[in-house]
């Protein structure tokens, strides 16, 4: 039995928050390669498109929206999208993210930091408790995977 038998995702649907390039690209893709029909979420709409391209071109169906994840309306919207799409959700992976400029700890002002905590630590929150009420309600569970960096 190899790895692929092991972690068969076919017929479910992922999401990846932060899927746009990096480590949520790589996780779309690895979702997407074991099966799983994968919709992404970022605020770049071009690295989304591609990721997009990506996915189908391994033949499964994929969606991109340009979501806020620190916005619960823009979450909301995303995740009804999702479903009306793809049917269902059964995976999250909360990977949003966001660093600081790099300043001096005295030096950073208060709306980046508020920033940089509601996206790298109150999104898991946001998507996740709305992911959740679906999995709920649908009575079939699901997976809910949060990330996290230095910066989180």
């Amino acid at each position: 039995m190899n790895v692929l038998e092991l972690f068969d995702l076919t017929g479910q649907v992922a999401i990846v928050t932060g899927g746009a390039r990096g480590l949520g690209r790589q996780m779309a893709l690895a979702l997407a390669e074991a099966g799983a029909d994968v919709a992404i979420c970022d605020l770049l709409e071009e690295g989304g498109s591609r990721v997009v391209t990506e996915l189908t071109e391994r033949g499964r169906r994929a969606f991109f929206g340009r979501v806020d994840v620190t916005r619960t309306d823009e979450i909301e919207t995303f995740i009804n999208q999702v479903v009306a799409q793809l049917g269902k959700i059964d995976i999250l992976v909360n990977n949003a993210g966001m660093s600081s400029d790099g300043l001096a700890l005295d030096e950073e002002p208060d709306d980046a930091w508020r920033k940089m905590m509601d996206t790298n630590l109150s999104s898991m929150f946001y998507v996740g408790k709305r992911v959740a009420r679906h999995m709920i309600d649908r009575g079939e569970g699901g997976v809910i995977i949060n990330m996290a960096s230095i910066n989180a």
